[in-house]
């Protein structure tokens, strides 16, 4: 049985790692890959493709690259909440990518509506 440290630790490699994915994968085209992510680190695929799937912790100076290369405070890393922005990167670089105008974008809006109603 493990202990709750190793559970604890556990928890936060697959959040920091999540947090990372769903940082990258928000950017635009060509900084959303592994690829570049690791030319901007200096840490090598792989080893980005374990902290994403949280099979690895990343230390205190692999932290501060990756928040470097992200944009984006060591904290919102950290944090298993990520921030406004954060939520709202993946989809305004769905905006950017595909050129949407108003009347897709409100088309988009509707369906994300219908699918996650409003607890009100």
């Amino acid at each position: 049985m493990a202990s709750n440290g190793v559970q604890a630790r556990a928890a936060l490699a697959m959040a920091v790692g999540g947090r990372v994915r769903a940082l990258r994968r928000g950017q635009a085209a060509p900084r959303n890959t592994l690829s570049w992510l690791a030319a901007r680190t200096g840490m090598s695929i792989s080893f980005l493709s374990m902290i994403e799937n949280g099979r690895r912790l990343p230390s205190l100076p692999a932290l501060v690259s990756l928040s470097e290369a992200l944009e984006t405070p060591i904290a919102d890393l950290l944090t298993a909440t990520p921030s406004v922005q954060a939520l709202l990167e993946p989809i305004a670089a769905l905006f950017r990518d595909r050129r949407l105008g108003r009347r897709e974008a409100r088309r988009l809006l509707a369906v994300a509506r219908k699918l996650h109603p409003s607890p009100d």
